[in-house]
C-alpha cells in the first residue's frame, strides 16, 4: 500500500503533529508499505529528506520563537508527483493549506481521504481581540466540520474528541485512533547519570513538558506547587519546552520565592525526554485544552504517574485514582495535595507507577498502526468494489 501524508508542520519543526506523523509512517514502512509524506519547506534542512516531498512556503505564522510556513503548493509540482505515485490512501493531518490540497487530490483521482483530527483550533482564538475571537471559534469549526465531512473517515485521538466533532456537525465516521508509543525506546535508554547531570541526584522530581503558552496553564500550575516546593527543600521542578510565555514564568517562580527548585530545561531531543520521563517520580500537567495530551501517555511509558487537571484530552486517559491524579479547573489546594501525598506515601507511588506502564501499553505504535491499516484496507476494498456514478473530482 502506498499512503500519501499531507501536513502543514513537519521535521525540523518540533510538535506533535510531526511525532505523530512519523511514528505511523515508520512503523508502516517497517511492515512494507510506502508512505511519501508532502511537507513545507523550512530554512534548515533534516538529515533524512528520503519520501518527503517539499513544497516552498512562506514563514508568516509566529509560534513562540519559530515562524510557522504557509505553503504555497502552487509554486511547485506537487499535482504532477502525486499522479505519478499510485497513491491507495490521502491522509491530511490539517483540514487548510496542505491538507485541502491532498484532499483534493483525492477527490480528483477518487481515492480514500483520511483526516487525523490533531488540534482543537478553536482553543488558540482567545489571543484575539474580543468579538473577533468568537467570530473565529465559529468559522474554524465550520472548515473543521466542512473538511471531515468531505472525507471518507477521521480518526480522532480521544473519546471526548469524537463527541466534539459530533457535536459540531461532523457525519463521516469517526475511529478513536491516539499517538503511539515505541516502547522499546524506553527499554533501551538508560538513564544512567543523567540525574547527576541535572545536578538533582537527591531530590525528588516533578516534570512538566510542553510549549510554553498562555493557553496550557503554567502560571496554574507553579501557584499550586509553590508550597509544596517550599516545604520540601530536596524537591525540583523541571519544565522542558520554549515558548512565549517563559519570560513571565521565570519572573513568576522568581515572585513565588522557589526559584531555586523550578529550573526551565528548554527544548529536549528525544532521548533526553524519555531519560526525564524515566527518572521523574510525578508528572504535573496544567493545560485544559489538549487535542490528546501526547505528553501523558509518553510519561506513563516512562512508570511515571500523573497529576493534571480535568481537562480535554487528559480526562481520556488517566484513571483518576489508579495511575494519577484528576484536579477540577481551579483547586490548587488539590492539586498541591495530592503531589504532597504521593511524595510522602512510596508505597502508593510505586503501585501507581506499575498502573502506568500497564496504561502505556495499551498505546502501543505497534497495535495502533494495525488498527489504522485495518481501516485503510477496508476504504481501500470499499472503494474498489463501489465506482460511483459521478465522475472522479466532482464530490
Amino acid at each position: 500500500m502506498h499512503i500519501a501524508m499531507f501536513t502543514n508542520n513537519y521535521r525540523p519543526f518540533v510538535g506533535g503533529v510531526p511525532i505523530s506523523i512519523d511514528s505511523f509512517a515508520n512503523e508502516f514502512r517497517e511492515r512494507g508499505h510506502q508512505v511519501t509524506i508532502f511537507a513545507p519547506e523550512y530554512k534548515k534542512t533534516t538529515e533524512d529528506e528520503e519520501n518527503i516531498f517539499r513544497v516552498p512556503s512562506l514563514k508568516m505564522i509566529k509560534y513562540g520563537n519559530s515562524c510557522l510556513p504557509i505553503p504555497l503548493s502552487g509554486l511547485s509540482n506537487l499535482k504532477k508527483e502525486f499522479a505519478k505515485l499510485n497513491i491507495d490512501i490521502v491522509h491530511c493531518h490539517h483540514p487548510f493549506f496542505l491538507g485541502r490540497v491532498g484532499q483534493k487530490l483525492g477527490h480528483k483521482y477518487n481515492i480514500p481521504i483520511v483526516y487525523t483530527y490533531h488540534t482543537r483550533y478553536k482553543e488558540y482564538c482567545h489571543h484575539l481581540p474580543i468579538g473577533i475571537d468568537k467570530f473565529c471559534e465559529a468559522a474554524l469549526d465550520k472548515i473543521v466540520e466542512n473538511f471531515c465531512n468531505n472525507s471518507d473517515l477521521v480518526f480522532a485521538p480521544t473519546q471526548g474528541m469524537t463527541n466534539y466533532l459530533f457535536s459540531i456537525g461532523v457525519n463521516t465516521q469517526i475511529k478513536v485512533i491516539p499517538t503511539g508509543i515505541d516502547l522499546s525506546h524506553y527499554d533501551q535508554i538508560e538513564i544512567n547519570d543523567y540525574q547527576s547531570q541535572l545536578q538533582a541526584t537527591n531530590d525528588d522530581i516533578l516534570l512538566f513538558v510542553s510549549r510554553l503558552s498562555a493557553e496550557k496553564n503554567i502560571d496554574f500550575l507553579l501557584k499550586s506547587l509553590e508550597p509544596v516546593l517550599n516545604s520540601k527543600e530536596k524537591l525540583k521542578l523541571l519544565i522542558v519546552g520554549d515558548g512565549p510565555e517563559k519570560e513571565n514564568l521565570i519572573e513568576l517562580s522568581v515572585e513565588l520565592g522557589v526559584k531555586n527548585q523550578v529550573e526551565f530545561l528548554g527544548k529536549k531531543n528525544r532521548e533526553e525526554l524519555i531519560k526525564l520521563y524515566k527518572l521523574s517520580d510525578i508528572f504535573v500537567f496544567s493545560s485544559l485544552s489538549e487535542t490528546q495530551g501526547m505528553v501523558i501517555t509518553e510519561a506513563l511509558a516512562g512508570k511515571t504517574p500523573v497529576v493534571a487537571l480535568n481537562g480535554t484530552g487528559v480526562k481520556d486517559i488517566i484513571i483518576d485514582g489508579k495511575d494519577g491524579y484528576l484536579l477540577a479547573p481551579d483547586d490548587k489546594r488539590g492539586f498541591a495535595n495530592k503531589v504532597t501525598k504521593l511524595l510522602n506515601d512510596r508505597d502508593l507511588l510505586d503501585e501507581m507507577s506499575l498502573n502506568a506502564l500497564e496504561k502505556a501499553n495499551q498505546y502501543s505504535i505497534q497495535n495502533l498502526a494495525q488498527d489504522m491499516l485495518k481501516y485503510y484496507h477496508s476504504l481501500c476494498n470499499f472503494r474498489a468494489n463501489y465506482q460511483p456514478e459521478f465522475a472522479a473530482g466532482q464530490r
